[in-house]
């Protein structure tokens, strides 16, 4: 990257050119103006020694300022350069030493000053570009007063009013560039020329900011990227060729507040990236400083870059407003102001104001952002340094006692709080209870109950139980009563009353004492109470059934009979009968509502002492056996059962045939047919009937007597339990499946049927023979099986007749027929009726494939037949 520099060839030609001049002086021979321009300027060549010249070098073409401020003394026969006071004194060169990616360019700045320190407008300086061996490097750009670009390596400039003038270079590729900036003015020869030298490298470095602003306490992650500079980066902005392995060093140079570094020293990765982590000590404002050196091999500083960081931090006030007292029920205003007292910008402030129990939120301004379980929030933005935000609130006061509201702003870390107390103030509560002090047994009454608050402040969940006694009902209240019976009265406002009414009645005489009770969330409570007497009837229930017993189908009627026996009235009584299973209601007298159960009921407004009353049911027995029959009186401290017990016989008969299910055309089977009575009741007029059906035909029965197809057997009485069976002959005529229905029939209704199944089967045969032809036969021949189905039956036909033939796997079939060929297998449309004597050929050609002795099998399914008939064939495959 660097290399080490001998004498710049421009100076060498310099005093090559001096040592002409003075020959030529001493010579005696005159050289023309400007003859040190092709060799100037050469440092090393410049003294102080008199050296006689026919053209003084003051007369060279330099700018007209050099030869103003500089003066020719040819004392003692020399001639010397002598300093005026507003001549150029010294001359800088910066950047002395620096380096810089190729490809890019560097600007230097030439500073000439007087002696006072003042600037040298308008100074000559002649700028050079020392070549040697490898040297790289040249002219872009003069900046400053009459610039004059002489060619890459070399040219002119005046300073400008500052006295400065500037210099451009670049190169392509590394190297060094050894500048020299010569200012004739000055009469000084140590102090006329500077040097400087700038190193080229391959090299780019991206530095992280130079100024950074962070968060006070959190962590500053500051990065370096160092890539191939003529090399680039691509379309995303990533160096093409990151250097690794390049070292970094990282110095805190100002440790105010305290501060440090993960690393002081780091190594590139395979990106080209190091990373070094700045962090505080604890949280504090302030600055930092960080140098930044990337170093090369030879562990000098090729690009440096400082950082300053700066640490902010916010402070959070929170001032927090409202009434010190409120009443329940009540609203207040609020208010919340959250201020910025910190030395950098609150970011994303979000307000939080946690309601306690006691108060609810009703408005704000702005609404807040979210309202969950009394938890308000708001996010009220960024705030600057010493600006404020603030919110607007509406509360209630909802619980008495002492209520401590907190509000917190937080901005990140940093966060804010304030908290009021406010005095939430509660009423009393006064009770009130009426009602009467007589009332007859099952009587609906009334109690009044009055709640008012006569207190300062609300009362909430106000809560009113009364404990009625054990005998009485809650009838209803208004408004409705929930378990207790108890009523939330929810809010009492200041001065509020609310009243309760409870409809009451009692089954049970006695002198009772009614007491309410009310409750308040705030402690509060108060009581009344009222007596009652409650007068007490008797009431009693009869029932009976006439006639006791009967016949399913037969009605009986039940009479029930209520009566107060006691010395008061009774009121809203309820009769219920229910008809047992087996029996349904024909009327009723006076009419009954009907249930969705069936039950029958109904209401006596009132039974005075002494009196009865009367209702009958009319119903009908619809199945057998002992039916009682339960009636129930029920009220107001009334209850009481009867029951009747009614018998009803059942009359029932069953039917069952038995017999051959199965016979041929021409052939006879019995069937015996037997009625038995499974009822209650004895049975008359008992008749047997058979319907015989076509296919079958009437051959003989016992005591029978046969119309057209119909047989009739009269049988008479039945008694209970007790069976007869009667026996019929018949001759299957035609081949099917056929039904046989038996029926009995009685003079009390009741029948029964029986159904016989049976199978009139055709005596049929059919035969299957399968050849081939020929046998034996060559690889590559055909052959041609033949399969021959005969019905043998002389007079019955066979059904869905179906003919499957599989072909062994040595042939190929060529030509299935009438068939469908699957795989190796020939199925032939089913044939649905094959007369007696007929006959069925199915051909298949086939192929042979393989050599070998192989059998071929034909098989066939039909309805009269329970198991399917093959027949096979072998054939001989010979390789000829």
């Amino acid at each position: 990257m660097h290399a080490v520099t001998g004498k710049s060839l421009p100076w060498i030609i310099g005093s090559v050119a001096l040592m002409a001049v003075v020959g030529a002086i001493v010579a005696g021979i005159v050289l023309p103006a400007g003859a040190f321009q092709a060799a100037a300027p050469a440092p090393d060549s410049l003294t102080t020694e008199s050296i006689p010249v026919t053209d003084p070098i003051g007369a060279r073409d330099l700018p007209a300022t050099l030869k103003s401020d500089s003066v020719i003394d040819s004392t003692d026969g020399g001639s010397s350069v002598t300093q005026q006071s507003g001549a150029p004194a010294s001359i800088e060169l910066s950047p002395a030493e620096d380096w810089n990616p190729i490809k890019t360019q560097h600007t230097f700045t030439i500073t000439v000053k007087r002696a006072d320190g003042s600037p040298a407008s308008g100074a000559a300086v002649e700028l050079i570009l020392n070549r040697f061996g490898a040297a790289v490097g040249d002219i872009v750009d003069i900046g400053g007063n009459n610039p004059n670009k002489v060619d890459n390596t070399y040219g002119t400039v005046t300073t400008n009013s500052s006295g400065q003038a500037t210099l451009t270079i670049t190169a392509t590729r590394e190297g060094d560039t050894d500048v020299t900036a010569y200012a004739p003015g000055i009469a000084d020869a140590d102090a006329h020329k500077v040097f400087a030298v700038k190193h080229w490298v391959d090299i780019a470095v991206d530095f992280p900011p130079a100024e950074a602003t962070n968060q006070a306490g959190a962590p500053h992650q500051m990065t370096v990227v160092v890539y191939k500079s003529s090399d680039g980066k691509d379309i995303d902005g990533n160096p093409v060729t990151p250097l690794s392995g390049v070292h970094v060093d990282w110095a805190l140079t100002d440790n105010d507040p305290g501060a440090s570094l993960s690393q002081t020293s780091t190594v590139t990765d395979e990106n080209g990236v190091t990373t070094v982590t700045l962090q505080q000590a604890s949280a504090a404002t302030g600055d930092n400083t960080v140098d930044i050196s990337v170093k090369d091999q030879d562990n000098r500083a090729t690009f440096t870059h400082t950082v300053t960081k700066t640490w902010v931090a916010q402070d959070i006030a929170v001032d927090k407003q409202g009434p010190a007292a409120l009443g329940l029920l009540a609203e207040g205003s609020y208010s919340i102001t959250v201020t910025n007292n910190g030395t950098a910008m609150a970011p994303d402030v979000q307000l939080i104001d946690q309601l306690p129990a006691g108060l609810q939120y009703v408005s704000a301004s702005p609404e807040p952002d979210q309202n969950i379980n009394n938890v308000l929030s708001w996010s009220l933005g960024d705030i600057a340094v010493g600006e404020s935000a603030s919110v607007t609130m509406t509360l209630q006061g909802v619980a008495i006692g002492n209520q401590e509201n907190t509000a917190t702003a937080v901005s990140g870390e940093y966060s804010g709080t304030d908290t009021h107390s406010t005095g939430v103030l509660a009423g009393s509560l006064m009770v009130s209870k009426t009602g009467p002090s007589q009332v007859n047994f099952n009587e609906e009454f009334n109690y009044d109950v009055t709640v008012t608050n006569n207190g300062n402040g609300a009362l909430t969940n106000v809560v009113v139980t009364d404990a009625l006694p054990a005998e009485f009902t809650l009838v209803s209240s208004e408004p409705t009563a929930a378990e207790g019976p108890s009523w939330n009265l929810g809010t009492l406002a200041q001065g509020e009353s609310k009243s309760v009414r409870l409809t009451v009645s009692s089954a049970t005489a006695g002198d009772y004492v009614n007491r309410v009770s009310v409750t308040s969330d705030e402690g509060q409570t108060g009581s009344a109470e009222a007596s009652t007497t409650v007068q007490s009837p008797t009431v009693a229930v009869t029932k009976t059934a006439n006639p006791g017993t009967i016949l399913v189908g037969e009605q009986t009627t039940f009479t029930i009979t209520a009566t107060n026996n006691g010395d008061g009235f009774a009121s809203n009584i309820s009769v219920v009968d229910n008809l047992p299973d087996g029996m349904e209601m024909v009327s009723t007298t006076p009419e009954a509502t009907v249930g969705s159960d069936g039950s029958l009921s109904w209401t006596i407004d009132r039974l005075n002492p002494g009196t009865s009353e009367t209702f009958t049911v009319v119903a009908q027995g619809n199945s057998g056996g002992s039916l009682v029959n339960l009636a129930a009186i029920s009220g107001d401290g009334v209850i009481g059962t009867a029951e009747a017990t009614v018998v009803v016989q059942t009359t029932a008969i069953g039917l069952a045939k038995t017999g051959g299910s199965v016979m041929y055309i021409g052939g006879e089977r019995d069937y015996q047919i037997t009625a038995t009575n499974n009822g209650t009741a004895n049975l008359t007029g008992v008749v047997i009937t058979d319907t015989i059906p076509d296919g079958l035909s009437y051959v003989s029965s016992e005591n029978g007597s046969l119309n057209a197809n119909t047989v009739t057997w009269t049988i008479g009485e039945l008694a209970t339990g007790a069976s007869t069976t009667v026996t019929l002959t018949l001759r299957g005529e035609t081949a099917g499946e056929f039904t046989n229905e038996a029926s009995v029939t009685t003079d009390q209704g009741v029948s029964s049927d029986a159904n016989f199944a049976v199978s009139v089967l055709a005596a049929a045969g059919a035969t299957l023979q399968l050849s081939d032809n020929p046998d034996p036969v060559g690889i590559g021949e055909q052959v041609t099986y033949t399969a021959t189905l005969t019905n043998q039956s002389p007079d019955s036909s066979i059904t869905n007749v179906r003919v499957t033939v599989d072909i062994p796997t040595e042939f190929t079939i060529i030509d299935a027929g009438t068939g469908v060929a699957t795989g190796n297998s020939v199925a032939f449309p089913a044939v649905e009726t094959l007369g007696a004597g007929q006959t069925l050929t199915y051909t298949i050609t086939v192929q042979a494939n393989a050599a070998g002795d192989v059998v071929a099998q034909a098989t066939l399914e039909y309805n009269e037949f329970s198991r399917p008939i093959a027949a096979q064939e072998g054939t001989t495959i010979i390789d000829r």
